[in-house]
């Protein structure tokens, strides 16, 4: 009998007698560097096993899986997911059923011609703008050092485009010159390690905070006040900061930390910088999640098609 795949209620993986179907889905899920990724697809699979169980269809293995099974399931979801929600579920099969096909355990992937709900275009929220992340830097101007704290922080944010998470990580020895340009090595998602430039004005406000702490180079830059050097800041803390900044200035409460990562990305792209050279600055693997960003609307005058020139 060929391979059946069993999940448990966390959608564990549990091996069975011939265990070549089991082990692929596992080193499948063990292939996403994303712990939020792997549990949603996770959760999918076993969705997906689950509803099959619930409907009493029994298969001996992955190939009985037929277009009518993926069509019953869709019908069965979709009053309780939105579209979206839908189109990743079905995606997660379909990708779990090309790496069956690879593995010669699959034919053919019944999801490929499944039709699918209209998804809804959700346009990105709005980072913050010029004017806003103006004020937001020159906000703290005391001299005590948790005002000069605040600002490096603000100021990181607004001139790196930089996830809080890689922010609070940076250690002093991340901070480097190269052809006397200060840079920073940033550690972002999946392990991934990318060299940024330091703006002057950013590294103006960094450089006083190393010295008024007297940082030694195994420091976090950021870390809370009256702790030890050794600790990074929490980013609840930061999250607070911004918060109580944002009312002080009676900006707009709903702004996020991320509203300065959106903000910095979108002035990249309208300004004209090349997305590919975006994307790596910003840490995206994909463009296509750096297109995201650019929310300006494209004026007809501004056409690319109006500046054709064919040479006669």
């Amino acid at each position: 009998m060929d391979d059946v795949i069993v999940l448990d209620a966390k959608g564990e993986v549990f091996p069975q007698k011939n265990s070549d179907l089991s082990a692929i889905v596992s080193t499948y899920l063990k292939n996403f560097l994303s712990d939020n990724t792997r549990s949603a697809y996770t959760t999918d699979f076993f969705d997906f096993l689950a509803f099959l169980e619930v409907r009493g269809i029994r298969l001996n293995g992955p190939q009985q899986i037929n277009k009518n099974h993926i069509i019953d399931y869709r019908d069965s979801i979709m009053d309780h997911y939105a579209p979206n929600t839908i189109h990743r579920k079905l995606s997660s099969l379909s990708s779990l059923f090309n790496e069956l096909i690879v593995a010669n355990l699959m034919r053919e992937n019944p999801v490929l011609t499944i039709k699918r709900p209209k998804a809804r275009s959700i346009r990105p929220k709005m980072g913050l703008s010029d004017n806003e992340i103006n004020q937001l830097c020159e906000f703290y101007v005391g001299k005590t050092i948790q005002s000069l704290q605040n600002k490096a922080i603000l100021t990181f944010l607004s001139y790196s485009g930089c996830r809080i998470s890689e922010v609070i990580a940076v250690r002093v020895l991340d901070i480097k010159t190269e052809n006397d340009i200060k840079v920073v090595i940033i550690k972002g998602k999946g392990s991934k390690v990318r060299k940024i430039p330091l703006h002057p004005k950013l590294w103006v406000v960094l450089k006083e905070l190393i010295e008024r702490r007297d940082k030694t180079p195994e420091d976090y830059l950021f870390t809370a006040v009256k702790k030890k050097l050794s600790s990074p800041i929490n980013r609840s803390s930061v999250h607070l900061m911004l918060k109580k900044t944002l009312m002080a200035l009676g900006m707009d409460l709903n702004k996020t930390l991320h509203s300065f990562r959106r903000g910095v990305i979108s002035n990249l792209l309208e300004n004209g910088h090349r997305i590919e050279s975006v994307a790596e600055v910003s840490g995206h693997s994909n463009i296509n999640t750096t297109k995201g960003y650019l929310v300006r609307e494209e004026k007809m005058e501004d056409n690319p098609l109006l500046s054709l020139k064919f040479k006669s």
